[in-house]
């Protein structure tokens, strides 16, 4: 069984279970189908290549293996819960705080993102690549006044929204979004499946300060920047003020 597969199973029984009257949230929105979810991937990911796994759902090690799966079991759950499209259930396999893989599921849509390092990336395995005529997309209805600040600055004249911080940077890796950035702190599980996904299809993304994303820290980054282009991540922090 391929990796791919075990996303789509997973994926099947999400849609399921998220059909199921009540289901529960507590704490920082979680939910008995991101505790399932997370053992269903850790025991099939175990099945491929038996080294750690680091997820959401776990208490962070103190010490950072070397090579683990890092994987988000629901990354969009409030969408998950609310019945939208926007979630996604995603994998990364880390070599030297690298991700070296990854696969990044919608199950609501039936799309598979997936990438190797230095073999591009793939939506539903077809090659894609990213655009500078994209739209900017974030997690609210309509632009808050930051991004329409942006978008106004860097001739982006159209937005689109999703709930899963992995989504959006699939939406940009495979050109139909152009611009993605957060100033609020974002866990490493949220972004290292997507980020390898946007840089083997052409784009570029920072910490919101400009600096390279190091996976092998800690959980948590310091905000994020995700454009097309090397090109409009430069313009993008020019206007900022940061460059």
């Amino acid at each position: 069984m391929r990796i791919e597969r075990v996303l789509t199973d997973l994926g099947n029984k999400l849609l399921e279970w998220q059909s199921t009257a009540g289901l529960a949230c507590w704490g920082d929105c979680k939910t008995q189908a991101d505790l399932d979810a997370h053992d269903y991937l850790s025991e099939h990911l175990n099945k491929f290549m038996p080294i750690p796994v680091l997820s959401e759902e776990a208490p962070w090690p103190s010490d950072i293996p070397d090579k683990y799966w890092l994987i988000d079991p629901i990354d969009g759950t409030r969408s998950y819960l609310d019945g939208y499209e926007g979630w996604v259930t995603q994998v990364a396999l880390m070599n030297r705080g690298w991700p070296m893989a990854a696969w990044v599921y919608a199950p609501a849509t039936d799309e598979m993102w997936t990438a190797t390092e230095g073999c591009g990336a793939k939506r539903n395995e077809i090659r894609i690549h990213t655009s500078d005529d994209g739209s900017a997309i974030d997690n609210t209805p309509e632009p808050s006044e930051d991004v329409s600040k942006a978008m106004k600055a860097l001739g982006l004249t159209d937005y689109d929204t999703s709930g899963s911080i992995g989504l959006k940077l699939c939406r940009v890796a495979e050109g139909t979004a152009s611009l993605f950035f957060k100033d609020v702190g974002v866990k490493t599980w949220d972004l290292a499946p997507g980020c390898l996904i946007l840089k083997e299809a052409g784009g570029h993304m920072t910490t919101r300060d400009g600096s390279m994303i190091w996976y092998g820290g800690g959980p948590r980054v310091s905000g994020l920047v995700a454009c097309s282009s090397l090109a409009l991540h430069t313009r993008f922090r020019t206007w900022e003020g940061r460059g």
